[in-house]
């Protein structure tokens, strides 16, 4: 379940480091021991690691540290860590802002995409309400004329009856 380190981005000083001692960091037991580790590497200028730690087990010099000690931190290390970690930081804030613009660009292209949708429909019923209403003016029209057809040959029949 170890995870195998990977020199990125603000841990260029890994570089330095031999393959056997990435070997060693990577068969620590715990990350304090691993930051036992690099702070002496630190100490010694990255070359002590492979001389002091065996391959496995840790030796007492490696060992985690006992409860109430603080590890001896390397200023170099830690401000590289720090320094990492603001990046990462930087980089989330950063990401976090893209998203945010990204959903407020999303939301407004929704919304217009909504509000088109809703005048196209409107547009539709319209045009449909329309013919429907030319259709049924259509249809009383020639009801009206045909009954007035027939009312008036109706009363053309009449008016020949009456006079025959």
């Amino acid at each position: 379940d170890r995870v195998p380190l990977i020199a990125g981005e603000g841990l260029l000083w890994m570089q330095d480091l031999t393959p056997r001692q990435r070997m060693q960091l990577e068969r620590c037991p715990s990350p304090r021991v691993a930051f036992v580790i690099l702070a002496r590497a630190m100490e010694s200028g990255l070359g002590g690691i492979g001389q002091d730690v065996p391959d496995s087990p840790p030796s007492p010099k490696c060992a985690a540290p006992q409860e109430g000690s603080a590890p001896e931190e390397s200023p170099s290390l830690v401000a590289s860590l720090r320094e990492h970690a603001l990046l990462a930081q930087r980089q989330l804030v950063d990401l976090e802002k893209q998203v945010k613009q990204q959903t407020a660009l999303h939301e407004a292209d929704l919304a217009a995409l909504c509000q088109e949708h809703s005048h196209v429909c409107r547009d539709m019923k319209l045009r449909l309400f329309s013919s429907f209403a030319r259709q049924q003016e259509y249809s009383a029209l020639r009801q009206a004329s045909a009954l007035q057809e027939a009312v008036a040959g109706s009363e053309s029949v009449a008016a020949c009856e009456a006079f025959g």
